[in-house]
């Protein structure tokens, strides 16, 4: 009987023990339970606060973009000082599809413990906002270069590119009709800035790794690789293309896969970057305030405001300073060394815009330029149809100032010093330099008022 009865105690004492055990899981399983949901909550909180903070960073990219707008309307990029761990990046870009280029475009891409938020606005202001890319630029009439004449910064040309000249940046001839005849891209040592380029801080870090692109090529040396679809054989003796980062290798019809390649596309042509609508606008702006027929002759210090000048313009002595857009209908002729064509140094960053429907001949050591501020350039527009005779015509070493001649010649002459040359047809003379300026990437013009007003939003979306 004792026995029985101790028997019966065992299972007894088993169901409690496994009551307590699965009483305890059922518990842990609870609290293991809760304890996911409430890290599930605070870490989605945590993301949440962020996603926020990280959202009003971009936010503030987009204000304070529209506030630089007012200050400077050209294309800009910068960083916002980085808040809680977060970043912000904002650019601010000239809208391609404004044939006026007024409108702006603002991204501001915000990050932050592996958030991102990126906020776009697009905002129209009023100055005309441009840009140019390349050192020279060159219609379908092509651009050549005596020996001794430099380029430094990139090449594009609608047209042949010949002569003797070097070019320190990447060359491209377009088209069918594109070739490259007889310069020197790149050099096998580091180049030193020259006479008529002397900017000290002009670098060329890719001097022997250049890309040269044409249809055809012959008679020439690329520190870099060349990219051609045809090598011709013209008549005479054999014309060799020589490429790689010692400008050392003779270049096949087919290639070699490493320096030379052969059978290319042909690169496309490009437009210009100042449009005839943008130049109509300049010229409506000076419409506005049209003199009576006749040619105006300066001798001394002048200031104009903008105007229409029905008549040629002669400046012969003093200091002529530029406060609006300028158009002449005939000739423009500064024939004195001693002339001096600028900008006001109150305009700051804005640049200005001197207009001619024939011709403008600067004679030597006149000085051009903007306002001073290294963002300012005075923009010298020819309009005249002529690529058999000079439209523009410059022997001045200034280094604030673009010539730009949509149908017609540029000769920039023996030693004289630019920072940008666009035309149909281009020509420069022996020991002549075109030294790309980086802020050319991006400069505006004001409408009108001295100061750019304020940038107007018309539209915001995220990205």
């Amino acid at each position: 009987m004792k026995r029985l009865l101790r028997h019966r105690r065992h299972p007894s004492g088993a169901i409690a023990l496994l009551t307590i055990v699965t009483i305890s899981a059922f518990t842990l399983a609870i609290v293991t339970a809760v304890s996911v949901i409430a890290t599930s909550l605070i870490s989605s909180a945590t993301t949440h606060r962020v996603t926020e903070q990280v959202f009003y960073a971009a936010e503030s990219g987009l204000h304070d973009g529209l506030f630089r707008l007012g200050m400077n309307p050209g294309a800009q990029t910068y960083n916002l000082p980085t808040m809680n761990g977060i970043s912000t990046a904002v650019t601010i870009a000239i809208d391609p599809v404004d044939p006026h280029g007024k409108d702006r475009i603002i991204t501001s891409v915000s990050n932050g413990q592996s958030i991102q938020r990126s906020l776009q606005v697009k905002a129209r202001t009023g100055a005309l906002g441009n840009s140019f890319a390349y050192a020279v630029q060159a219609g379908d009439g092509g651009i050549d270069m005596a020996n001794g004449s430099e380029i430094w910064g990139d090449l594009l040309a609608n047209g042949p590119i010949t002569g003797s000249g070097t070019i320190l940046g990447d060359v491209s001839s377009s088209g069918a009709a594109g070739s490259v005849t007889g310069v020197t891209i790149g050099k096998v040592n580091a180049p030193t800035p020259s006479l008529n380029c002397p900017n000290i801080s002009a670098t060329d870090p890719d001097y022997n790794n250049h890309e040269l692109k044409s249809h055809s090529l012959f008679d020439l040396q690329v520190f870099g690789k060349a990219y051609y679809q045809v090598l011709p054989d013209p008549p005479g003796p054999p014309r060799f293309v020589q490429a790689g980062s010692a400008g050392n290798v003779t270049c096949n019809i087919s290639g070699d896969g490493a320096n030379c390649f052969g059978g290319q596309a042909n690169p496309a042509p490009t437009e210009y970057p100042i449009t005839p609508q943008q130049i109509a606008d300049l010229q409506d702006l000076a419409d506005n305030n049209t003199l009576p027929p006749g040619d105006v002759e300066i001798s001394s210090d002048t200031t104009l405001t903008s105007r229409k000048i029905v008549g040629n313009l002669t400046v012969t002595g003093g200091t002529v300073t530029l406060d609006g857009p300028i158009w002449v209908t005939g000739v423009i002729d500064i024939n004195h060394p001693g002339v001096t064509i600028r900008l006001p140094a109150s305009i700051g960053e804005s640049s200005g815009a001197l207009i001619t429907d024939q011709t403008m001949d600067i004679k030597n050591n006149a000085i051009l330029q903007g306002s001073g501020n290294s963002k300012s350039f005075l923009i010298i527009i020819a309009l005249k149809n002529d690529t058999s005779n000079f439209v523009i015509r410059g022997a001045n070493n200034s280094k604030a100032v673009i010539y730009f001649a949509p149908d017609g010649l540029i000769t920039v002459k023996e030693n004289a010093g630019l920072n940008n040359t666009t035309g149909k047809k281009i020509q420069l003379e022996n020991g002549s330099c075109i030294q790309y300026d980086p802020n050319l990437a991006g400069f505006f013009i004001p409408s009108g008022s001295p100061q750019p007003p304020l940038a107007q939003p018309t539209s915001w979306r995220e990205l």
